[in-house]
């Protein structure tokens, strides 16, 4: 099971934005040199923890993050691993306090900072998190994708209403492939909330196929055709209400 449909089962806001979560970082940080022996005990673990953690387990990869904690209390890797451990079971309050130590062992490392701001919006903290998506923003260079914060933003600021905020997030993280679809999800959102029905299947349509099919948008979809239903007229740019032919 991949690690979107772990927290797609869960209260957070649409299915879509879940990918957001799957914010493993690579790296083991610590702040202690560790043993050869040691260090290699911690990256097994851990990668069980994140394997766990994808097959629906979060259980299990608790257990195995807290034998990883146990050799390296210090790895802010396995504090990150921990946080969606503890989201996945709905531990919200401990899991952002998971997610707050992986971010302060290792503050250079904006997914990190990334992840405690996905996880501070998802706790109701959502003006913190916004401060924090806008830290990550103003610090992100080359080594660090800042679309994926935008998409954040934007998810976030729907959620608070902040909605200038989040078209203007949404609009920054569409140019990038890979959040394209849930850019566009988010942006199709809006436009149905401004009722501005054919910017909205305009987003809509701009997704790729394979995204189309999801509950949340073929939910959205038929709220779009429920209202042209009202209306009893097309789209004014002679698009049809099923912009997905």
């Amino acid at each position: 099971m991949s690690c979107a449909a772990v927290f797609s089962r869960q209260y957070f806001w649409q299915p879509v934005f879940i990918v957001l979560l799957c914010l493993f970082a690579s790296a083991c940080q610590t702040t202690r040199p560790l043993a050869s022996a040691d260090a290699e005990r911690v990256d097994l673990r851990l990668q069980l923890a994140t394997a766990y953690l994808e097959r629906g387990q979060p259980n299990v990869a608790l257990t195995e993050v807290t034998r990883a904690l146990d050799v390296d209390p210090s790895s802010a890797r396995a504090y990150n691993i921990k946080a969606f451990a503890l989201m996945a079971l709905q531990r919200v309050d401990a899991a952002k306090q998971a997610m707050q130590a992986a971010a302060t062992l290792a503050p250079a490392d904006l997914s990190y900072q990334h992840n405690l701001g996905w996880f501070q919006c998802m706790s109701g903290d959502v003006e913190q998190a916004l401060q924090t998506f806008d830290a990550v923003i103003l610090r992100a260079a080359n080594d660090f994708n800042a679309a994926q914060t935008h998409l954040s933003l934007g998810v976030c600021a729907i959620q608070a209403k902040r909605f200038e905020l989040a078209e203007r997030a949404l609009s920054q993280a569409v140019v990038d492939a890979r959040y394209a679809n849930a850019a566009n999800f988010g942006l199709a959102t809006l436009m149905v909330q401004s009722e501005n029905w054919p910017a909205a299947l305009r987003f809509l349509a701009s997704m790729s196929r394979a995204y189309r099919v999801s509950p949340a948008v073929l939910n959205l979809q038929m709220q779009i055709d429920a209202q042209y239903d009202r209306m009893k007229q097309a789209p004014d740019d002679g698009m049809t209400p099923s912009a997905f032919n």
